[in-house]
C-alpha cells in the first residue's frame, strides 16, 4: 500500500524537529552578540555553546618511532532556551539551528518561530549567503510489548534484513542515505532501539535527516519555499517507514 499523502496526529511521535542553516563564511563575535540580544526577547535562558574540532597528526621523532600530536580549535557560540525548555535557538559563527521538542505542536507555529529567527540574525549581515539547508525530525515511536516479544516489523516498516540462521536479534543500527531529485539534495534515514520511557514498551528512532548544499544565492522566499519541500519530503518519508497500524493504534490521526 502506498504511504498517505498527509496525515494530523492527536499523538505525534516527534522528539525533536530541527531546521538547520548554515552559512558560507562566519560573523564577528560581536555581530553574533548582536544577534543574541534580539533573540534574548523570546529565548529568556542563556548558555554559552562551544564546538571542538580536533585535528590528529602523526609524525616520526628522532628516534624513528611515531609521535602521536592534537590540535584543537574552540568554535564559541550562543544557546537560547525558553522557560519550558522546548524551544531553543543555537546561534553559531556560521550556523543557525532552531529546534523544537516534545511536546511538538505542529509545523506552522515551529516555521514562524523560525523565520522570526532567521530575519534576527539576517539584520546582522543581509548579504551572508548561505551554504547549506537541512530539516531533521527525530520521532520515537513506542511499541507495545507482550513480555519478550515485541512485534517491531508491525509498526516500524525499515528494519534490517538478516540470515535466520543468526537467531533472534536483539539490537541494531540503521542507516540509509537517499537521493531526493525533488529538492535536488538527499536524506539519511537512522532507525535503532533506545531505552522505553512506558512500562510494557518497546521504543524505536525513526530520524530522518533531510538536507542540501546550496551553490548559488538564495532569496529569502526561496529558502521558505526550499524549507516547505523538504518538509513535505520529510513527510513521505516518515510515512513510508511507519505502518497503517503504528497510524491508527499509536499516533492517533484524521485525514485530509
Amino acid at each position: 500500500m502506498s504511504a498517505p499523502s498527509q496525515f494530523t496526529y492527536i499523538r505525534p511521535p516527534v522528539l525533536e524537529a530541527v531546521i538547520g542553516i548554515t552559512f558560507s563564511q562566519p560573523i564577528t563575535d560581536s555581530a553574533l552578540a548582536a544577534i543574541d540580544r534580539r533573540l534574548s526577547k523570546h529565548y529568556l535562558v542563556h548558555s554559552d555553546n562551544e564546538h571542538v574540532d580536533l585535528l590528529m597528526s602523526t609524525t616520526v621523532g628522532a628516534d624513528n618511532r611515531p609521535v602521536v600530536g592534537a590540535q584543537g580549535h574552540t568554535t564559541r557560540g550562543h544557546r537560547r532556551t525558553t522557560p519550558g525548555m522546548d524551544e531553543i535557538a543555537v546561534l553559531m559563527p556560521d550556523s543557525l539551528t532552531v529546534s523544537q521538542l516534545a511536546p511538538y505542536q505542529g509545523w506552522d507555529a515551529y516555521f514562524s518561530r523560525f523565520k522570526h529567527d532567521f530575519a534576527a540574525h539576517k539584520r546582522t549581515n543581509i548579504h551572508r549567503a548561505i551554504s547549506r539547508v537541512g530539516v531533521r525530525y527525530i520521532n520515537r515511536v513506542d511499541i507495545p510489548a507482550a513480555g519478550n516479544i515485541v512485534e517491531h516489523e508491525q509498526f516500524v516498516d525499515i528494519y534490517p534484513r538478516v540470515p535466520d540462521a543468526l537467531g533472534p536479534m536483539v539490537g541494531f543500527s540503521l542507516q540509509a542515505q537517499f537521493v531526493l531529485e525533488s529538492i535536488g539534495g538527499h536524506t539519511n534515514v537512522n532507525t535503532m532501539p533506545v531505552q522505553p520511557v512506558t512500562l510494557r514498551h518497546a521504543s524505536f528512532l525513526v530520524d530522518i535527516d533531510v538536507y542540501k548544499t546550496i551553490t548559488t544565492p538564495m532569496t529569502d522566499d526561496a529558502l521558505y519555499a526550499l524549507l516547505l519541500q523538504m518538509r513535505v519530503e520529510k513527510n513521505r518519508i516518515f510515512e513510508a517507514c511507519v505502518t497503517q497500524r503504528a497510524r491508527e493504534e499509536l499516533f492517533g490521526y484524521a485525514k485530509h
